[in-house]
């Protein structure tokens, strides 16, 4: 059931949650990495998001790095759009997910 998005995640990630309950998304997982370095990646991948989620996500990831987010890789294929997004913790948990 949660193929379409686990087929896109990163076993690297120490916490991993996947959440078919969610308004935005059929599907939404979030998995969080702590770097070498002290920082922070979170990946975020949705299957069939809402066309506002899926152009909110678009409009953060253009200020990304003026925020502060070392990286902030925006991908679609198909039904999928995968966010990968680093910096200090309280950037990468505080990002919007909607």
């Amino acid at each position: 059931t949660f193929s379409p998005v686990l087929n896109y995640s990163d076993d690297d990630s120490e916490f991993q949650v996947v959440n078919s309950r969610v308004g935005f998304a059929d599907l939404y997982y979030l998995g969080l990495h702590r770097n070498d370095d002290g920082s922070f990646t979170r990946m975020t991948i949705y299957y069939n998001p809402s066309a506002e989620s899926a152009a909110h996500i678009n409009e953060l990831a253009l200020s990304g790095s003026e925020r502060g987010f070392s990286q902030y890789d925006v991908t679609s294929e198909g039904d999928i759009l995968k966010v990968v997004l680093t910096g200090e913790f309280s950037l990468v948990t505080g990002e919007d997910i909607e």
